[in-house]
């Protein structure tokens, strides 16, 4: 992932990196966020406030300054913006980018502020990220759409209609009598999947 790149930057001075030595690990490319006592949730990219050590358990969300997750369809984005989005401004998590790879944009959050949107209209854009010591990290749009801004753009979701896609994925599901499942065990939900977290042992 191109992303990666002004991140792996940032890092790359961070920590005693000789042979033998304990790195300090502050960016996971694979690797989980513990929300609660039951329930992990895999983004594509964790950014920590902290060094991590894989001996402590996976981190915490109040240790997780940027978490972003990649969506290459309406219901990726919207599962991703509408479900996962809350559940880690709730437990702590400090920002969180969803990235619509089809639409050309970055829904982005703080925890303190309201969502905002930011489009790719020009190869100079550019989206930032401050860490907890001030350092900025700054990733050029063209990274990760590519040279073309706006070719992509259009016929794509609001992210706030996961509510009516949900509805629809049910009517779909129902249609062709096919159960959605939670491990082995078929079973219908009339809830969101936000309320079922922590009440299974999965992954979100």
């Amino acid at each position: 992932m191109a992303l990666l790149l002004p991140f792996h930057q940032w890092t790359s001075g961070a920590g005693d990196h000789t042979p033998g030595a304990q790195w300090d690990v502050r960016l996971l490319e694979i690797g989980y966020v513990q929300l609660g006592e039951r329930t992990l949730s895999r983004p594509d990219l964790l950014v920590l406030n902290e060094p991590w050590h894989s001996h402590t358990g996976w981190p915490r969300p109040e240790s997780a300054g940027l978490v972003i997750h990649a969506a290459g369809s309406e219901g990726t984005l919207l599962f991703d913006w509408e479900v996962r989005r809350p559940v880690y401004r709730q437990a702590g998590v400090d920002e969180v980018w969803v990235i619509d790879i089809i639409g050309q944009r970055i829904l982005r959050q703080h925890r303190d502020a309201a969502p905002t949107t930011i489009h790719y209209t020009d190869v100079q854009d550019s989206i930032e990220w401050q860490d907890s010591g001030d350092a900025e990290i700054v990733v050029p749009l063209a990274l990760l759409f590519g040279e073309s801004p706006g070719s992509r753009v259009g016929g794509r979701a609001s992210p706030d209609g996961f509510a009516t896609f949900q509805r629809n994925e049910i009517a779909r599901l129902q249609r062709f009598d096919t159960p959605w499942t939670v491990g082995h065990r078929p079973q219908w939900f009339e809830v969101s999947i936000a309320q079922l977290v922590g009440r299974f042992m999965d992954e979100l």
